[in-house]
């Protein structure tokens, strides 16, 4: 991964409620059906799941351990958590925006420096954008930058705005572009990309927020 992890101090309980996190993540961002921490292990040799295995910074050695030493008891909860947030993530029957906008509420911090913006905070911020300049950006394909993706959830406030102001979703597909901040905020705003059907190739993968404090002007 080109991003910068979250700096945990080495400490076992810290270590594990990170990794217990992370594959709870992993069984919401997978395209794969997964209903158990075993189900996540053997569906690692895809090249999807490889990249966001990698961009969660977890181990599969560390996983295997897990997965054979748990408390049984345990280790049941943490299987109907994955198999309730895969179901989820999944599920067709719900309206795209109202499924990334489930999704979007489902993690509020994906790290001990990476706080999500409450949704109604991106509603209020993207209502600032006077009318006839979103349209006017929308119908001349301007580009919009979001330089600090977490979940994709300026993205998903535009998405909405889009629909209020009557736009067809193909018209908005293109030009929504977003930074996130770290590997973890990639993966999650790509998710919430592919759900509202817009342009992946829109994220930058390469480099965060971060490194745009090293650019000099």
């Amino acid at each position: 991964s080109m991003y910068r992890g979250d700096n945990l101090k080495k400490n076992p309980v810290k270590q594990f409620r990170m990794y217990y996190a992370r594959i709870l993540y992993f069984a919401f961002l997978t395209n794969d059906d997964v209903m158990s921490l075993e189900d996540i292990i053997n569906c690692l040799d895809k090249e999807d799941n490889v990249r966001i295995f990698n961009n969660l910074g977890l181990s599969k050695d560390v996983l295997t351990a897990l997965h054979r030493n748990m408390d049984k008891f345990k280790l049941r909860i943490l299987d109907y958590k994955i198999h309730n947030l895969n179901q989820l993530s999944h599920d067709k029957s719900i309206e795209p925006l109202e499924r990334a906008m489930i999704a979007n509420k489902k993690f509020g911090k994906l790290g001990e420096s990476q706080v999500v913006t409450p949704s109604k905070v991106c509603d209020k911020m993207i209502a600032q954008l006077p009318e006839e300049f979103l349209k006017s950006c929308i119908d001349n394909k301007k580009r919009i930058l979001d330089i600090a993706s977490k979940e994709g959830e300026f993205a998903l406030a535009l998405c909405k705005r889009c629909e209020v102001l009557g736009y067809e979703r193909s018209a908005r597909k293109d030009i929504i572009y977003s930074i996130p901040t770290s590997s973890i905020s990639y993966e999650f705003t790509r998710k919430i990309y592919e759900v509202l059907n817009l342009n992946i190739d829109n994220i930058a993968e390469k480099f965060n927020s971060y490194d745009l404090l090293n650019i000099k002007t």
